[in-house]
């Protein structure tokens, strides 16, 4: 009896900072079933975070310049999602956005969320992505920190205690799902009584479910 064929990933990084790549890799590969195959792509050009408008449009250009076809699914892996319609309409494959997967997996629980990040001009963006998803459950807003995804590879114990302090913000305001908003976040969940969503870990799972539906 044949072997199946084992899934191919692509995950695409937006920013120009290879380190953040790896890292995001080696996370996803944590959710990854054995025999899945992820390969990725660091933007060419752009910035190496992305804290901006002007940064985030970029991102979405560069996005689609990373690209190639020949997988089985594509995870854009930065939370703001910049470019995932684009993507999704040049891709012959599934396309998966770590904002949308958690936005999706908050609205399957139907519980109050919230969404904790880095960097203030991200407050008003995400906040047009959950009006994109259209979520019925309800949304308490997004508590974000000063700083930079950036600073998760500086020092990651100061970040963790910045996530930790706007975790219990949240809560404090009725949260009872919270999602880490930022790709550099990756292992840096806080402690708390609310359910946790992990962006990368919902998109590599929502990404593993689709592949093994159409077998």
């Amino acid at each position: 009896m044949p072997t199946a064929e084992p899934m191919r990933l692509l995950l695409i990084n937006p920013n120009t900072t290879e380190a953040m790549t790896q890292r995001i890799a080696a996370h996803a590969r944590r959710f990854a079933p054995e025999g899945v195959e992820i390969e990725t792509r660091t933007a060419a050009f752009g910035h190496p975070v992305i804290a901006s408008r002007a940064s985030y449009a970029i991102a979405a250009h560069a996005a689609l310049e990373a690209y190639t076809a020949g997988f089985d699914a594509v995870i854009l892996a930065c939370f703001g999602d910049p470019g995932l319609e684009a993507l999704r309409e040049a891709a012959t494959e599934p396309v998966y956005g770590l904002a949308e997967a958690a936005f999706r997996e908050a609205d399957a629980l139907g519980a109050p969320f919230a969404i904790l990040t880095l960097g203030r001009p991200w407050i008003a963006m995400l906040e047009e992505r959950v009006l994109l998803a259209r979520v019925g459950a309800p949304f308490l807003g997004v508590f974000a920190g000063e700083g930079t995804g950036l600073d998760a590879a500086r020092d990651a114990d100061a970040v963790a205690a910045r996530v930790q302090g706007l975790a219990d913000a949240a809560v404090a305001a009725g949260a009872r799902t919270l999602i880490l908003g930022g790709a550099a976040l990756a292992g840096l969940a806080p402690r708390t009584p609310a359910r946790l969503i992990d962006g990368i870990e919902a998109a590599m799972l929502q990404a593993v479910a689709g592949f093994d539906r159409k077998r």
